[in-house]
């Protein structure tokens, strides 16, 4: 890789088997806990170097960027064909009209009308975002020490695309913007659990916040609000808008009812010596 690919690129300062110096000056990872506990990430490798093991900088990464606008060309030599990457930013398994799922590699979809490729990555007490606009030539690499927290740093991608296309454009840079806390008495009042036909999610008050949860999977974040809306915004997940009525909740066309809630069975004996944290 690092002949192949990384030199090609002049990623100088990135590899997939970093040796003792490069290690010694990488960032600290964090883990984190939902209640507000932090740790240091342990730092040994995951076995899976393609999928997540790159030790990189962010100039490094805009280097890449650059080559993936110079049509697949580094500094040091060419890496992949104009005609590859327009392949690898197509959607794969789709029909020929679509414009949103998962190419080669890259996530795609759409900001401000125009294609995004992105690519998430995680380790131990990281979490990045690489996106771009393409055919603008606009990129940017984002990252953090805080483990699995690429809501965020996806969320500061798609920000600093939007600030870079108004700049490339002489418009006046667009407000991001920012959600606020709920009060008190909201968040007790909006606790607990809705249904509809098709969806069933949880609501639940804990350390100051709101907790929003689907029943049928995904990760827990916080709402706050955006004006009168409710806004999932958290590390985990962000973006998803609810409008609340008097024992109900609107998301995206679908009616959630407040239902009651039913305290589950006590666990068995059996499992009594299975309770507990696990990490």
């Amino acid at each position: 890789m690092d002949r192949a690919v990384l030199a090609p690129l002049a990623m100088a300062r990135s590899s997939f088997a970093p040796g003792p110096a490069a290690v010694a000056g990488r960032a600290r990872g964090t883990m984190w806990t939902l209640d507000g506990r932090t740790f240091d990430a342990p730092a040994f490798p995951l076995g899976i170097g393609p999928a997540c093991e790159l030790t990189t900088t962010m100039l490094d990464l805009g280097r890449f960027l650059s080559a993936l606008f110079a049509g697949g060309r580094g500094p040091n030599g060419r890496v992949l064909e104009p005609a590859t990457l327009d392949a690898m930013w197509g959607v794969q398994f789709a029909g020929p009209a679509a414009s949103t799922g998962y190419g080669i590699g890259f996530a795609i979809s759409r900001l401000e009308g125009r294609q995004r490729i992105g690519h998430s990555g995680w380790h131990y007490g990281f979490a990045t975002e690489v996106a771009a606009l393409p055919r603008e030539r606009l990129g940017v690499a984002v990252s953090t020490t805080a483990d699995a927290a690429n809501a965020v740093t996806e969320r500061i991608a798609d920000e600093a695309l939007r600030l870079l296309l108004a700049a490339r454009e002489g418009r006046p840079l667009p407000a991001t913007p920012a959600t606020a806390p709920l009060p008190a008495q909201a968040r007790r009042a909006l606790a607990g659990r809705y249904r509809s036909a098709a969806r069933a999610v949880e609501l639940t008050e804990r350390d100051s916040a709101l907790w929003f949860q689907d029943l049928e999977g995904g990760m827990p974040a916080p709402l706050r609000l955006l004006g009168d809306t409710l806004v999932v915004d958290g590390r985990l997940a962000f973006g998803e808008r609810l409008l609340r009525g008097p024992d109900l909740l609107v998301a995206g066309g679908d009616t959630l009812r407040r239902v009651a809630e039913r305290r589950p069975a006590a666990a068995p004996e059996r499992w009594r010596g299975l309770v507990g944290e696990y990490g």
